[in-house]
This record gives C-alpha cells, sequence and structure tokens, in this order.
C-alpha cells in the first residue's frame, strides 16, 4: 500500500513538473534572432524579456537578458549572456 502511496505521489510531482514546463513554453516566442518570454513571473514584468538562445535551446534554460550597445561589436544591439559567454545581435 505504501508503495502505491509512493508512486502516486512521485507521479503527481512529474505530471506537474510537466504542465510548469508547457507553460512556460507557451510564453516563449523567437523573434529579431533571440527567444523573449511574455508576461516574466520572475520579474512581475508585463512587457517581453530577451533570453539567451543557447541556454534556452541546448539546456531548456531561462537566461534573463539586458540589450546594451556594444562597440566592440560594431555598435550593434545585443547582449553577452551571462552564463554561456555567446553574443547575440538584436534586430
Amino acid at each position: 500500500m505504501l508503495d502505491l502511496k509512493e508512486q502516486n505521489i512521485k507521479l503527481r510531482e512529474e505530471a506537474r513538473s510537466l504542465q510548469e514546463k508547457l507553460s512556460l513554453q507557451s510564453k516563449i516566442a523567437f523573434e529579431k534572432g533571440v527567444y523573449w518570454i511574455e508576461e516574466d513571473e520572475m520579474t512581475k514584468d508585463k512587457t517581453k524579456t530577451p533570453i539567451c538562445p543557447r541556454c534556452w535551446d541546448m539546456d531548456k534554460t531561462v537566461v534573463r537578458q539586458r540589450i546594451d550597445m556594444y562597440g566592440i561589436y560594431g555598435n550593434v544591439n545585443g547582449f553577452e549572456c551571462k552564463n554561456c559567454g555567446k553574443f547575440f545581435e538584436v534586430g
């Protein structure tokens, strides 16, 4: 009987995790060369926040970014991911 209870708890946790992943996936869209997350629950921001495409594609990790003007890359709008170190031009 205890095994069934433990299995039930484990299955419920797995189902909840999958539902959270699906919910997150529905809030992410690819535009202007990067992914954007809408209605970011972490920052409580209702605008789109850029996230690193490499980190999302490879690990499904949401790494929020801030777009800056980079002179070393020829005065382009973009960001260098603090997680993977890759530079992405936005635009």
